[in-house]
C-alpha cells in the first residue's frame, strides 16, 4: 500500500502485532497457554537481547540534546507529498513540558516498513543513497536516554514503546511496539505526533537543563543544510512558568546560491507584553561541488562520490561575518575553527561528536579544500564586496588535529597556483607571489599610489581595496612583503622622466610634494649609497628660474623671506614656492640646499644697538625700524626694547624706559585728556600736565596705511612692537591701573564715562577684577552734581527717574552725568559697557535696594504713614524683582546695610525710623522675651502677603525655634546680676523648649549646650547647674545632686528626664551613695534609707560590687546585761538573718542578726540576693536533730495508709533525681512499704549553728516527726496530738522525706500532697506536676474512683501528651527536677484536662495486655510512607494526604499502651511519631548537610523500632529544640520563602540557624499543645521583627491527626507573632496554647 493514508485502523494494529510479536512479545492469553519453561527462555531471551541494545542505543551521542537532532533526522528523510499538495511548509514541533515532550511533524505518515525499521536496530528503512542522512537504523532510540516511554501516532497508526524506570524497566521494550487506542483525526491528517514521557527518577536531568538544550544546544542553522525540512518550531514551558515559542525557517534565493536563516522567538510573558522578534535573518552563500572517487567504506557500499557543501555566512551587505562554524553531515558534528561552515557526507562514529579518520573522509576534506578554492575564484569574478573580502575565510587558528589537518594546508596549496589577487591598476587577477603590498608611506591623501605603477608584466601594486587586517592575513598566509625600495626608484624615475610628470606638475598640491619628499629622503635614510648616488642624479631640485636640477649642481641656496630681497645677481635661490614646503625643504636640505635667513641680518641689526650705539639720525632710526617691520615676525622681542625711536622734544626714547604716544586732537585722546590746563579764574582748579612723551611725526608716513606685515598695519606695528601708544594706556605691566588712567580720574571725573566708552574696544582685553574694581569703587559726576561710586550710579532714563519720585527720593538719587549727546534709543548699543562696572539700567531689585538705601539715609523731618507706605510699597517692589539666584545676595545687603523697618517705628508715638538687621528680627516668636523682634506683630507687615514673602521666602526671617530659646537662656546664664524674674523667664523658655512646634530641636546640641555651660536655673539656691549635677526626684537626698521636681512643675518632667537625661535616682547613683556614706560617720537611719531605695529597684549582682567589702549592713549585737547596740558589718562577717521567727525566738541573744523584723527582710528579698547573702539565712545555717525518748505505739491506720502510697513517694524521689533511690528503686520501694508509723510524746528537737569557733546549740523538748532505722526498717515517729499530727504530715514529715531521699526541699510540697491526699487522685496530681513513673517498676494496681467512658482523644489528652514530653525533656536539658517549675508553669489541674481512665472488658483488657512493638512498627512505617507524600504546606493552607480514616489495624491502646497505666511511655511515643513525621518530610526537600545529628530530642530513640532507624539512639546532648538546621546554603530560607512565610526582600540573603520544636496529637489541629518555660523563652527570644532577618529562626511544627490516613502538619514560623497575632492562643496562668484553625 503506497499511500499512508489509505491504511486502516485493523491493517495498522496488524502490522504492528507483527511486528511486536517479532521482539518477542506475546499476548496475555498466549502467555496463558504457554508452559512455563517456554515462557522464562522466553523472557531470558528478552533481557539478553535488551541489554545489547540498551548498551548500543545509549551509546550513540554523550549529549542528552541528540535525541532532538536524531528525530530531525528522521523527519528530514521523510516524504511530505501530502503537505506540499495542502500548501504547507514540511515541519517538525517539540512542545516541552515537564511531564511530556511532543514531537509533530506533517509528513505523510508511517508505512509498514516505517514500523518495522523502528521496532529494530541496525535496518533503517531508509535509503543509502545520497540525499538521505540515517545512519544506523537506531538513532530513533536515543529518545531512551530521556524518557522511560513513547507514544507513536501517525495517521491510523498508534503504538508505543515503554522502556520504563528503576527495577520495572524492560530493556526489549525500546523495540516492541505496544498498541494504543487513541488515533490522529481524520481532519488533521496527514500528521506524526510523538509523546515522549520523561525519567522521574535518577536517571531524570533537572527539568531546567532539559529546557536549556532545546533553547541552548540545536543550533540556529541547522536548517541550514536540510533539503526537505522547512521549518522548525520548539515551544517551550520554562521552569518558571512561561512559556517560549521559538520558530526556524530557512528560504533559498538566487537558485539555492543564497540561503536565509530566520529565528524568531515570541514570549508572551515578556516585561513590556509584546512577543520579541530576534536578530534579522542569517544570510550565506552556498557552494557546491561533486566529488568521485573516493575511497569506500563499508557503511557506504557502493557510493564512491559525494557532495560538498560550504556555507559562507555574510550580512544585508554581502560582507562576510567571521565566527567559527561548525561540519555538518546534513545535521551539525561538531564546532570547528573555520569562518565557513562544511557539510558533507562524513563517516561519522556512533556518537556524531566528530568525524573518523579514514580514507573516505580523507578524500572528502580533500575535496572540501577544492569547494573553497572554487568559491574564492567566484568570489574574484562576481562585482561584490567579496572579490576582495574573501580573505577573512581564510583558515586561521590553532589545528583541529587528526584528520582536519590536512584541510587548510590544501586549501593553501590549491590558492598557491591560481589568480586570486587583483593588482592596483589591472582588472586581472594575479598569482600571490607577483604582487607586493604598498605601505601607507607610499600613498596620497586620498590613498593612491604617489607614483604610478609600471605597466604590464612589471606590474607590482597589490590592490588598495583589500582591508588592513586581510593584507596582514595574506602575508601570513602566502608570505607577501612590502614594495622594496629598488622598485620605488623605477617609479620615480619614470614619472621624472615622463611628460606627464606629477613631481613636475604646476598644478600638484603640496601635500603630495610633502609625501612624495617623505618617501624619498625615507628611501636615502635606509638605502645603500647606490641607491642614493642613483637618487641623487635625479633632477628633483626645481629653482627660481625654472629649471630642474639635481643635486650635482654647486651653489644652491633658499631665498630670503618676503620683503627686503638678498640681490639676485648674488645669489640664486631654490624655488620659492618648493622652498616653503617643509618636506620638500628637507629633501632639498639633503641633497645639499643652503640658506641665509633674514633672521640673521635681523639679528646683527638688533645687536647693532646695544653694542655700537644705534642709528646716529633719525634716517638710518626710520631705515632700521622699516627693515624691522618687515622682516622681524616677533613684535614680543624684548631686544626691540632696545631700539630707540625720537620724541617731539627730540629726546632718544625706548620702550624699555617709558612709553610714547601718537599725537592727535581727540576729545578722548592721551594728547588732550594728559595735557596741562590752566583755569582762567581759579588757580586751586588748575591741572597739571601728565608727564609723557610723543611721537615724531615723521615716523608715520614710512608706508601706506594700507600696508600688512604680519597681520599689522604700520602703526600697530609701531604701537605693539615698539610701543608707541594711540589711547590712554589702563593698565601697567604689573596688572594694577596706570598713572595716566589714575590723572584722569583725579583730575578729570567727568571725563572718565567718556573715556571708557570711546575707547572701551582697546580696554576690554586689559580689564582685570582689580581694575574694574578700581573703576567701580572710582567717584564720578553724578546729575546732582554730587560724585558716587561708579558702581552706585544708574543711567538717567527717564522711566527711572519717574520710579524714584514716585518713591518719594529726589535729586539725591545716584543718576550718572553722561556727555550731552546722550539718547534713550543709544543706551542698550553704545552704554552696555558700563554692566562691567554695576551701573544700573533697569529698575530691578540693587534699583529698589537703593531706593531703600537713600530712605535709611535720609533725616525726616516729619515721620508718618505717607513716609511708612512709601517705604513698604519699596519692600514689595524688592520682592517682586528677587529671583531665586538673587535671594542670598539681597539677604546679605538688607542685613550689612540694616534695612527692616522695625516694628517699634510703626508704633504712634515713633518720631522716627529705627532700622535693624536680619539677626534681629523674626517672624512669630514670643514677645518681650526674646532679643529678636517679631515681624508679625506689625498688621501692615503680617496682612501684606507681598511683605510676608520678603520677610518669610527671601530674607529666610523664621519663626523663633529652638536655637533662639536656647541662646537666650545662656544669654540669661552669662548675666552678671540676677534679673528679678529670672525663674519665669528660665520657665517661659524650658517650655517653648520642649513644646516648640515650629522646628525639631537638635536635643544633642541642646544636651551638650546645657552641660557644658550649665544651662538649668535652681530657684532655691540662685544658682545655675549642669544636667550631670540634677536628678528629677529621689526616693532620699543625694549630696551634690540637686533635685529638679522641687523647682519645676510635673509637666517639664519629659523635658528634664527624656530629653536631657536628667533621671531620677538610679540603682548605680544610689549605691555609689551608700558606698561614700560608708566613709563618713552614717547614722543608721540614713544607712536603711539607702537600703530601702536600693530595694526597691531591684538591684542585680553586678549593680553591687563596690559594697562587697564594704561595712553598712546595720547588725544587732547583744549585750550582757543591757540592750543590743547596732554596729556595721560587711557581707563577710558572722551574723544571720531572720527567716524564721520560731527560730529567732530560739537563738534570741545568742546571734547576731541583720536588724530588721522577718516582714522587712522578706521585703529586702531582691537586696540581700544581690549581695548573695542567701546563706546568712537562719534556716541555712541551722542544723535540726531529731529524737525520741518514752513510749510509743503502732498506729496502723496510718502504716497502711503511708505503705499504699509507697509507689507514688518512689515516683516524686526518682523524678527529682534520688541518688539513693537510683541505687537501688525497688529496695527503697521494699522499705517504704514495710515502714512504721508510731505514735509518741517523747519526741525532741536539738537546733545547731555552726560557728569557726564554737557551735551554738540549743535543745527543744518537742518535734514533730523522727524516723529511726532497725534491722532494714524504717519507724516513724509522729505526734499524738490531732493537730500536730496534721501539723507533721503537711510540714515536718515531707521535709524529713527530702532529707531521707536525698532531694531538693523543692520536693517538700508534692510529698506532701501524696502523704495527705485521697489515694485515688494522686495519679492525677502527680500527672499534673510533672512526675512520672518509676522505670522497670510496676505501679502497684489501684482501683480509679469512679467509672470512665470509652472514647477518642481528647485536646486536654494531647495537651497532657505536650506537658509530659516538654516536661521530661526540660528536666534533661536543665538538670533540675521537671516540677522545681510547677508554681510558675504548672498546666491545669488534671480533672480539669483528662477523661477518667480507660476501663476495658476483661476480655479486651486481656488481649491488650502487653504492648506489641509490631503495631508500633507498622504505625512508623505508615508514618515514612505518608512523609513521602506530604510535601511542606504553604503558608495559607494544612498539608493533607489521604483521607480521614484510621490506618489499618491501628489501636491506639495498642499501640502507645493505656495512658492512665504508663504516662510516660503513652506520651513519649506520640511525640517520637509526630518528630519523625516532620524530619522524613525534611529529609525529602535536599537540604545540603542535613541528617540524624539535626534531629536532636531525647526521645527519638523509640523510633529505633523500625529497621530504617535501628542504630537511632536518643540525644545525649543539652536538647534546645526537636530539630535544629544551620541553613548555611540558604535552600531551606529559600523554600520558606517560596511558601510564604518569610518575605523574600528580607530573608533573600539571610542564612539563619532554624529550631524546630514539634507538637503531636491523634486529635484534630485546634486540640491544645503544651510548651515549657525554655520552649516559651525560645519563642519569645527567637521572633524577629517586620522587615527584618534575624540569625534564628523559631518554628512548631503542629502535627495531627496522627494514627489516620490523613496525617497532617502545620507550621507557625515565629509562634510568636503568631501569638501577637491570635493564631495561638496561651491560656491564662498556664502553659496550654489553642492553635486558631
Amino acid at each position: 500500500m503506497s499511500n499512508s493514508l489509505n491504511i486502516t485502523p485493523a491493517q495498522a494494529r496488524e502490522i504492528v502485532l507483527r511486528a511486536a510479536r517479532k521482539n518477542g512479545w506475546i499476548s496475555q492469553e498466549d502467555r496463558d497457554n504457554s508452559p512455563s519453561g517456554t515462557l522464562e527462555a522466553l523472557e531470558s531471551t528478552r533481557e539478553q537481547l535488551g541489554e545489547a541494545l540498551e548498551i548500543i542505543s545509549h551509546d550513540l551521542s554523550s549529549a542528552n540534546a541528540r535525541f532532538a537532532l536524531e528525530l530531525v533526522q528522521n523527519a528530514e528523510d521523510n516524504k511530505f507529498t501530502r503537505a506540499r499538495q495542502l500548501g504547507q511548509q514540511p515541519y517538525i514541533r517539540f512542545k516541552v513540558r515537564p511531564t511530556s515532550i511532543l514531537v509533530e511533524c506533517n509528513e505523510d505518515g508511517f508505512m509498514e516498513e516505517n514500523v518495522v525499521s523502528i521496532s529494530r536496530i541496525g535496518r533503517s528503512s531508509k535509503s543509502k543513497d545520497r540525499g538521505y542522512i540515517g545512519e544506523k537504523g537506531i538513532g530513533f532510540k536515543s529518545v531512551f536516554q530521556v524518557a522511560t516511554a513513547i507514544h507513536i501516532q501517525s495517521n491510523s497508526f498508534s503504538f508505543s514503546f515503554r522502556y520504563g524506570e528503576g527495577a520495572t524497566r524492560d530493556k526489549l521494550g525500546i523495540v516492541t511496539p505496544i498498541l494504543e487506542d487513541e488515533l490522529i483525526p481524520v481532519d488533521a491528517r496527514p500528521l506524526t505526533r510523538m509523546t515522549l514521557t520523561p525519567f522521574q527518577a535518577e536517571e531524570a536531568i533537572p527539568y531546567a537543563s532539559l529546557v536549556a538544550q532545546f533553547q541552548d544546544d540545536i543550533p540556529d542553522n541547522l536548517l541550514l543544510f536540510l533539503s526537505t525540512l522547512k521549518k522548525i518550531e520548539i515551544h517551550c514551558q520554562h521552569p518558571d512558568g512561561r512559556s517560549t515559542l521559538t520558530t526556524f525557517t530557512k528560504i533559498e534565493r538566487d537558485d539555492g546560491r543564497m540561503v536565509h536563516l530566520v529565528k524568531s522567538v515570541e514570549d508572551p510573558h515578556h516585561a513590556d507584553g509584546t512577543s520579541v522578534t530576534g536578530d534579522p535573518p542569517d544570510r550565506y552563500y552556498i557552494i557546491k561541488r561533486d566529488i568521485h572517487q573516493l575511497s569506500l567504506h563499508t557503511s557506504r557500499p557502493n557510493i564512491d562520490s559525494c557532495e560538498v557543501v560550504l556555507a559562507f555566512p555574510v550580512d544585508e551587505a554581502s560582507r562576510p561575518v567571521i565566527s567559527m562554524q561548525s561540519c555538518f553531515a546534513f545535521l551539525p558534528i561538531r564546532r570547528t575553527n573555520f569562518s565557513f561552515i562544511i557539510q558533507a557526507d562524513f563517516i561519522l562514529p556512533a556518537n556524531r561528536e566528530d568525524i573518523l579518520n579514514s580514507a573516505r573522509n580523507i578524500d572528502i576534506l580533500r575535496g572540501v579544500a577544492e569547494a573553497f578554492r572554487d568559491s574564492v575564484l567566484q568570489f574574484i569574478s562576481s562585482d561584490s564586496p567579496l572579490r576582495y573580502k574573501w580573505i577573512k575565510y581564510l583558515p586561521s587558528g590553532q589545528s583541529l588535529g587528526r584528520v582536519w589537518e590536512v584541510l587548510p594546508t590544501e586549501i593553501i596549496r590549491l590558492l598557491c597556483m591560481e589568480n586570486i589577487l587583483y593588482s592596483q591598476e589591472s582588472p586581472i587577477p594575479c598569482q600571490p607571489n607577483m604582487l607586493r603590498i604598498l605601505p601607507p608611506t607610499h600613498l596620497d591623501s586620498s590613498g593612491l599610489p604617489l607614483f604610478r605603477d609600471r605597466p604590464g608584466i612589471n606590474r607590482k601594486y597589490l590592490s588598495l581595496r583589500y582591508d588592513p587586517e586581510d593584507i596582514d592575513m595574506l602575508r601570513c598566509v602566502f608570505d607577501l612583503h612590502d614594495i622594496e625600495d629598488i622598485h620605488m626608484y623605477h617609479r620615480i624615475k619614470q614619472d621624472l622622466e615622463s611628460s606627464s610628470s606629477k613631481t613636475m606638475a604646476r598644478e600638484t598640491d603640496h601635500d603630495w610634494h610633502s609625501r612624495a619628499a617623505s618617501l624619498i629622503l625615507s628611501i636615502l635614510s635606509r638605502s645603500s649609497i647606490g641607491l642614493i648616488n642613483m637618487i641623487r642624479e635625479l633632477p628633483l631640485i626645481p629653482l627660481n628660474d625654472g629649471e630642474w636640477v639635481d643635486a650635482s649642481e654647486q651653489g644652491l641656496y633658499f631665498p630670503a623671506a618676503i620683503g627686503p630681497e638678498i640681490p639676485r645677481d648674488l645669489i640664486t635661490t631654490v624655488d620659492p614656492s618648493a622652498a616653503v614646503n617643509s618636506s620638500r625643504k628637507a629633501l632639498f636640505t639633503a641633497l645639499g640646499v643652503t640658506d641665509v635667513l633674514p633672521q640673521i641680518v635681523v639679528d646683527q641689526l638688533l645687536r647693532y644697538y646695544p653694542r655700537s650705539g644705534g642709528a646716529s639720525n633719525l634716517s638710518f632710526s626710520m631705515a632700521h625700524v622699516s627693515y624691522l617691520y618687515w622682516h622681524h615676525e616677533n613684535r614680543n622681542d624684548h631686544r626691540l626694547s632696545l631700539v630707540w625711536l625720537y620724541e617731539t622734544h627730540g629726546r632718544q626714547i625706548t620702550s624699555r624706559r617709558n612709553f610714547m604716544y601718537f599725537q592727535t586732537a581727540e576729545e578722548y585722546g592721551p594728547y588732550e585728556l594728559l595735557k596741562a590746563y590752566e583755569h582762567p579764574r581759579d588757580p586751586s582748579r588748575n591741572i597739571p600736565e601728565c608727564p609723557v612723551s610723543f611721537l615724531k611725526a615723521e615716523y608715520t608716513t614710512l608706508f601706506p596705511p594700507s600696508t600688512r606685515r604680519h597681520g599689522s598695519s604700520w602703526l600697530k606695528w609701531l604701537e605693539k612692537g615698539l610701543g608707541v601708544r594711540r589711547i590712554p594706556r589702563i593698565k601697567l605691566d604689573g596688572g594694577s591701573l596706570s598713572t595716566e588712567f589714575r590723572h584722569i580720574i583725579r583730575y578729570r571725573p567727568d571725563k572718565i564715562v567718556g573715556t571708557l566708552k570711546k575707547h572701551w574696544d582697546d580696554y576690554v582685553a586689559d580689564m582685570n577684577p582689580p581694575i574694574v574694581d578700581t573703576l567701580s569703587q572710582s567717584e564720578v559726576t553724578c546729575l546732582g552734581g554730587q560724585l558716587r561710586a561708579l558702581k552706585d550710579t544708574y543711567l538717567p532714563l527717564q522711566d527711572l527717574k519717574d520710579k524714584v519720585q514716585a518713591l518719594g527720593i529726589g535729586q539725591e538719587f545716584p543718576f550718572l552725568k553722561v556727555p550731552g549727546d546722550f539718547e534713550a534709543n543709544t543706551v542698550l548699543r553704545d552704554w552696555r559697557f558700563l554692566d562691567e562696572f554695576e551701573v544700573g539700567f533697569e529698575s530691578d531689585l540693587n534699583f529698589y535696594v537703593e531706593v531703600l538705601r537713600q530712605h535709611e539715609r535720609r533725616r525726616y523731618h516729619t515721620w508718618g504713614s505717607e513716609i511708612r507706605e512709601k517705604i513698604l510699597k519699596t519692600y514689595e517692589f524688592i520682592a517682586d524683582n528677587c529671583s531665586d539666584n538673587q535671594s542670598e545676595g539681597l539677604c546679605e545687603q538688607i542685613d550689612t546695610w540694616e534695612l527692616i523697618l522695625d516694628p517699634c517705628s510703626f508704633q504712634e508715638n515713633a518720631s522716627g525710623p529705627t532700622w535693624i538687621d536680619i539677626q534681629s528680627c523674626a517672624w512669630r516668636g514670643p514677645v518681650d522675651l526674646l532679643a529678636k523682634r517679631p515681624l508679625a506683630e506689625v498688621p501692615e507687615y503680617r496682612n501684606n502677603r507681598k511683605l510676608c514673602r520678603l520677610f518669610r521666602e527671601i530674607l529666610e526671617i523664621e519663626d523663633t525655634t529652638w536655637r533662639d530659646y536656647l541662646e537666650m537662656v545662656s544669654n540669661l546664664r552669662r548675666l552678671t546680676r540676677s534679673s528679678p524674674n529670672l525663674s519665669e523667664k528660665s520657665l517661659r523658655l524650658y517650655h517653648l523648649l520642649l513644646s516648640d512646634g515650629r522646628s525639631t530641636p537638635n536635643w544633642t546640641e541642646i544636651g551638650e549646650r546645657f552641660q557644658t555651660e550649665g544651662l538649668i536655673y535652681i530657684p532655691s539656691t540662685s544658682s545655675w547647674v549642669s544636667p550631670s549635677e540634677c536628678l528629677w526626684d529621689s526616693p532620699v537626698p543625694i549630696d551634690g545632686k540637686s533635685l529638679i521636681l522641687q523647682s519645676y512643675p510635673e509637666e517639664l518632667k519629659p523635658f528634664f528626664l527624656e530629653r536631657l537625661g536628667i533621671s531620677l535616682a538610679s540603682l548605680s547613683t544610689l549605691v555609689e551613695e551608700l558606698f561614700a556614706l560608708t566613709t563618713r560617720h552614717p547614722t543608721v537611719q540614713r544607712v536603711k534609707e539607702l537600703i530601702w531605695a536600693i530595694n526597691g529597684m531591684d538591684p542585680r549582682p553586678n549593680d553591687m560590687n563596690i559594697l562587697s567589702t564594704c561595712q553598712f549592713l546595720p547588725v544587732r549585737v547583744s549585750q550582757p546585761g543591757a540592750a543590743h547596740r547596732i554596729e556595721f558589718r560587711a557581707c563577710q562577717s558572722d551574723f544571720a538573718i531572720i527567716d524564721r521567727k520560731k527560730l529567732a525566738e530560739i537563738f534570741e541573744g545568742r546571734v547576731e542578726v541583720l536588724d530588721f523584723s522577718l516582714e522587712e527582710i522578706i521585703q529586702l528579698e531582691p537586696f540581700l540576693r544581690s549581695l548573695d547573702l542567701g546563706s546568712k539565712y537562719l534556716s541555712l545555717l541551722c542544723r535540726e536533730e531529731t529524737d525520741c525518748q518514752g513510749e510509743s505505739w503502732l498506729d496502723n491506720r496510718l502504716t497502711a495508709d503511708f505503705n499504699s502510697r509507697a509507689y507514688d513517694l518512689l515516683r516524686c524521689a526518682v523524678s527529682y533525681r534520688s541518688t539513693v533511690v537510683t541505687l537501688n528503686a525497688q529496695s527503697m520501694l521494699n522499705q517504704l512499704r514495710s515502714a512504721s508509723i508510731l505514735r509518741t510524746n517523747g519526741i525532741s528537737t536539738k537546733y545547731i549553728i555552726q560557728r569557726s569557733e564554737e557551735d551554738i546549740t540549743v535543745l527543744i523538748p518537742s518535734g514533730h516527726v523522727h524516723i529511726r532505722e532497725q534491722e532494714n526498717r524504717w519507724n516513724i515517729y509522729v505526734p499524738e496530738n490531732r493537730r500536730e499530727t496534721l501539723l507533721c504530715y503537711s510540714l515536718s514529715f515531707p521535709e524529713a522525706l527530702t532529707k531521707l531521699f536525698r532531694i531538693s526541699l523543692a520536693a517538700r510540697e508534692i510529698i506532701s500532697n501524696v502523704l495527705s491526699r485521697p489515694i485515688y487522685i494522686l495519679d492525677n496530681i502527680l500527672e499534673a506536676e510533672g512526675i512520672g513513673m518509676v522505670p522497670n517498676i510496676a505501679p502497684t494496681p489501684r482501683l480509679a474512683a469512679e467509672d470512665s467512658s470509652e472514647g477518642g482523644t481528647s485536646d486536654q489528652d494531647d495537651m497532657a501528651v505536650e506537658n509530659i514530653v516538654a516536661s521530661s525533656r526540660s528536666s534533661r536539658a536543665q538538670g533540675t527536677p521537671a516540677s522545681s517549675i510547677r508554681h510558675l508553669h504548672s498546666p491545669p489541674a488534671a480533672d480539669q484536662i483528662h477523661d477518667p481512665p480507660e476501663r476495658l472488658n476483661p476480655e479486651i483488657a486481656e488481649g491488650r495486655a502487653h504492648y506489641s512493638s509490631d503495631v508500633y512498627r507498622d504505625l512508623l512505617e505508615n508514618i515514612i510512607r505518608l512523609a513521602s507524600q506530604t510535601i511542606l504546606p504553604h503558608f495559607n493552607y494544612m498539608a493533607i494526604v489521604g483521607n480521614n480514616q484510621f490506618l489499618e489495624e491501628f489501636d491506639p491502646v495498642i499501640t502507645f499502651g493505656i495512658r492512665s497505666q504508663g504516662q510516660m511511655n503513652h506520651d513519649t511515643k506520640i511525640g517520637a511519631a509526630g518528630e519523625l513525621f516532620v524530619f522524613e518530610i525534611l529529609s525529602t526537600l535536599g537540604l545540603p548537610r542535613f541528617d540524624r545529628s539535626n534531629w536532636e530530642s531525647t526521645i527519638r530513640g523509640l523510633v529505633a523500632i523500625h529497621p530504617r532507624y535501628t542504630s537511632m539512639d536518643n540525644w545525649s546532648g543539652r536538647e534546645t529544640a526537636d530539630i535544629t538546621y544551620d541553613d548555611r546554603s540558604g535552600n531551606l530560607t529559600s523554600i520558606l520563602i517560596a511558601k510564604g512565610y518569610l518575605e523574600e526582600q528580607v530573608w533573600r540573603d539571610a542564612r539563619p540557624k532554624y529550631f524546630m520544636e514539634v507538637k503531636t496529637t491523634t486529635g484534630e489541629c485546634s486540640n491544645r499543645l503544651y510548651i515549657n518555660s525554655n520552649q516559651y523563652q525560645l519563642m519569645r527570644r527567637y521572633t524577629f521583627p517586620p522587615g527584618q532577618s534575624v540569625p534564628n529562626v523559631y518554628i512548631i511544627f503542629r502535627v495531627f491527626n496522627l494514627g489516620r490516613n490523613n496525617l497532617s502538619v502545620k507550621l507557625y514560623v515565629d509562634p510568636e507573632a503568631h501569638r501577637l497575632r491570635g493564631d495561638l492562643v496561651f491560656e491564662s496562668q498556664t502553659w496550654t496554647v489553642k492553635p486558631r484553625v
